[in-house]
C-alpha cells in the first residue's frame, strides 16, 4: 500500500490491477519513518529507498507503472501465469547464457535498520550467513546461503535503511537478497508463433522443454520483441540449487 500511495501522489499512470494482485505479498513488508528529502519525487523515493528492499522491480506497462515480482522470490510459484510446453511454435533459439559474474553473488548479507536520528546510528542489525555454527536472534542461516557458499565461496554484502524498524521485515529482506543473488543469472531465448502475444514482460512461466531441462522449470520473461513474423522471448531461468525441480 505504501508504494501505491506514493505513486498516486505523482502524475504517472498506474496499473492498479497489477499492484493489487501483489498486495498480499508486498503487505508483509512493513516500512516506517520520515521522508526528509523534499527534492525527491514520490517515484524517486520509492526507487531509491523502498524498491531495493522488495523482491520486485517497477516497469512501465500498457496500463501504467506496474510491479514485477522477481523470479527468485520465495513466493514466485504462487504467481505463475502460464504453463508452456516446447513445440514447433515455441522453440529454443539460442544457447543458455550466463549474464552476471560470480563476483555479483551474495550469500552473506547484513542489514542495518531501526535508525535513531537522535543518536545518528542504527540500533539493529539482521544477518543471513552460510555459517551454521553462529546463531543469534539477529543472525540466521539457510540452505540457500550454505549451498551458494559451497559453490562460490563466502560472498558478503550489506545495506542500511532508515525506513525499516520491524524485525520480521528485516529478516525477509535478508532472505530475499540471498535468494535473488545467491547464484549467477542464466538466460535463454525462445522463438514463438504470433499466438503467444499474450505473454508479457515480467510473466513467470512453467516451461516444459525436455531438450533443455529434465523437469519443468520456472522461467521469467525479461525481454519481448516482435521479429518479422514471430515473437522473441528472453527468459530468465530459475535453476536455483535448492529448488525441488533441479
Amino acid at each position: 500500500e505504501l508504494c501505491l500511495y506514493l505513486l498516486t501522489l505523482g502524475r504517472a499512470s498506474i496499473d492498479f490491477e497489477a499492484w493489487t494482485a501483489l498486495s498480499p505479498l508486498l503487505d508483509e513488508y512493513k516500512f516506517a519513518g520520515y521522508i526528509a528529502e523534499d527534492s525527491l519525487s514520490p517515484l524517486e523515493f520509492i526507487e531509491q529507498e523502498i524498491i531495493p528492499l522488495l523482491p520486485i522491480s517497477v516497469i512501465h506497462g500498457n496500463e501504467g507503472l506496474k510491479p514485477i515480482l522477481d523470479l527468485f522470490s520465495s513466493s514466485s510459484s504462487l504467481y505463475v501465469k502460464y504453463d508452456i510446453r516446447q513445440s514447433t511454435e515455441f522453440v529454443q533459439s539460442s544457447p543458455v547464457s550466463t549474464i552476471t559474474d560470480s563476483s555479483d553473488v551474495v550469500n552473506h548479507f547484513t542489514l542495518q535498520y531501526a535508525y535513531d536520528s537522535k543518536q545518528n546510528r542504527y540500533l539493529s542489525i539482521m544477518r543471513i550467513t552460510p555459517d551454521t555454527l553462529i546463531t543469534h536472534n539477529y543472525q540466521f542461516s539457510n540452505a540457500d546461503s550454505q549451498l551458494s557458499a559451497q559453490r562460490y565461496g563466502v560472498m558478503k554484502d550489506s545495506q542500511e535503511t532508515k525506513y525499516v524498524i520491524d524485525d520480521s521485515t528485516a529478516s525477509r529482506i535478508c532472505f530475499d537478497r540471498v535468494r535473488m543473488k545467491g547464484a549467477t543469472l542464466r538466460t535463454v531465448e525462445y522463438q514463438a508463433s504470433p499466438r503467444y502475444g499474450y505473454v508479457q514482460i515480467g510473466d513467470i512461466l512453467n516451461l516444459n522443454d525436455t531438450n533443455l531441462f529434465e523437469q519443468t522449470r520456472k522461467v521469467q520473461v525479461i525481454r519481448r520483441v516482435w521479429n518479422d513474423n514471430c515473437w522473441l522471448f528472453t527468459l530468465k531461468i530459475d535453476d536455483y540449487m535448492t529448488k525441488d525441480n533441479i
